[in-house]
């Protein structure tokens, strides 16, 4: 599919609202499927990928838009102490690739240091952890995650001090 252009002058990051869970859910979905996941993996991912409104009442959720269009967004879950974690980062299939992902990540990296945290952390799909490597993370672990058609997959841990 060919990406809509992007005009980056058009580009606004607000914070979501509890309407917008559905559509954030629609792009975790889609997100995740672009990656080549089965579609019995992605039934099965299916309720964990829902993005509650109550998620976005209660965090910090931002999305980036393009001229109006939600091209993918993120979340910050506090852990403890002066470390939050980035509970979620998607970004539209359309869009990715396009800068929306770097965007994003610098928003939530202000944002976190704005409140007065010192690292952010986060559990890596292994098809993103390449993007959180540029970005300046550091791989501090893993967690075993195995599906069917690849038993020995782990989610990277990842830290990026602010």
């Amino acid at each position: 599919m060919e990406r809509p252009p992007l005009t980056n002058l058009q580009w606004r990051i607000r914070r979501a609202t509890g309407p917008d869970a559905g559509l954030l859910t629609d792009i975790t979905f889609r997100a995740k499927a672009y990656w080549g996941y089965s579609p019995q993996v992605m039934e099965a991912w299916r309720v964990m990928m829902n993005i509650p409104p109550e998620l976005i009442v209660n965090n910090p959720v931002y999305v980036l838009e393009d001229a109006g269009r939600v091209c993918g967004y993120y979340s910050l879950e506090h852990l403890d102490g002066d470390q939050i974690m980035l509970g979620n980062l998607f970004i539209d299939p359309d869009f990715i690739g396009s800068g929306v992902g770097r965007a994003l990540l610098q928003h939530a990296l202000a944002l976190a240091a704005s409140l007065g945290f010192r690292t952010i952390c986060m559990e890596s799909d292994p098809h993103a952890e390449g993007f959180y490597l540029r970005m300046g993370a550091v791989r501090i672990g893993e967690h075993p995650a195995p599906i069917p058609d690849q038993p020995d997959r782990v989610l990277p841990q990842m830290r990026m001090n602010l």
